[in-house]
This record gives C-alpha cells, sequence and structure tokens, in this order.
C-alpha cells in the first residue's frame, strides 16, 4: 500500500500540472495568433474551441487548488500573492468571456477585422505576461 503524498510532494505535484498546463496553453496562443495573422478564420476556430477549454480547466484548477494552497501557507508573503492571484484571475476570466461572445462568428471577425486582430493579440498577451508572472513570483513560494 503507498504512503500519502506529503505537502511538499502535493505542491510539487501541482506544480508540474500546472506547468505542463502552461505548455500547452502557449502553444495554442501561438496557433491562434499565427492564425489571426493569417486570416485563416477556420484555424482560428478550431483552435480557439481547444484554448477555451485548455484556460477554463486550466483556470479551474488554479482557483480550485493552488490559490488556496497559497492563501493557507504560513508565509505572508506566499498568502498575500495567492490572495491577489486568485482575485485577479475573475478579471481574467470575466474578459475571455467577453470576448468569445464578441468574436464568436467568422461574420463578426469580417464585420471589424482590425479590432478583432488588436482583441485577440491583446488578450494573448495579457495571458503570457500573466503566466510569465505566475512561474516567476508564484511558484517559487511553493517549491522547498
Amino acid at each position: 500500500m503507498s504512503q500519502p503524498q506529503t505537502a511538499n510532494e502535493t505542491e510539487r505535484s501541482l506544480l508540474h500540472l500546472v506547468s505542463k498546463q502552461h505548455v500547452f496553453i502557449l502553444e495554442s496562443i501561438n496557433i491562434i495568433e499565427s492564425a489571426v495573422r493569417e486570416k485563416d478564420d477556420n484555424k482560428y476556430f478550431d483552435n480557439f474551441k481547444h484554448f477555451n477549454s485548455l484556460l477554463e480547466e486550466h483556470l479551474l484548477l488554479e482557483d480550485e487548488y493552488l490559490y488556496p494552497t497559497l492563501q493557507n501557507r504560513p508565509e505572508l508573503d506566499a498568502a498575500l500573492l495567492g490572495t491577489k492571484y486568485h482575485d485577479e484571475m475573475a478579471g481574467l476570466g470575466e474578459a475571455l468571456g467577453e470576448y468569445s461572445e464578441k468574436w464568436d462568428t467568422a461574420a463578426a471577425l469580417q464585420s471589424d477585422r482590425d479590432k478583432f486582430i488588436d482583441d485577440t493579440i491583446n488578450l494573448c498577451g495579457v495571458i503570457k505576461e500573466r503566466i510569465e508572472r505566475e512561474e516567476n513570483n508564484l511558484f517559487p513560494l511553493l517549491t522547498p
């Protein structure tokens, strides 16, 4: 019979999973940005559905496990940062929802291509920056 994981082992497993998801999300962003630059609406929609699913799953994992783990740490800086990042995620989730509703058809993309490109590049940039901040600021707090 296997032994239960220690808190450090659980945190390492969580970090590994979140990091792996970051890689998949960034790969998906690269494909989406490429599709937008190429004005390939089919490629965009095929990949955006996948990206949206990945991101929703990722946000749920962070919301249910990563941030609470940080918030329960005895170190004040970890707990405060966990709370800050958790609160920020609500805004990102909301922005993603608004973006998804606004650009949900090929007709919408074609009606204002420049705005669509700007919105897509901005959203992707926010997500890439967020991933970088998590990996540079949050993850070190969870590494024993």
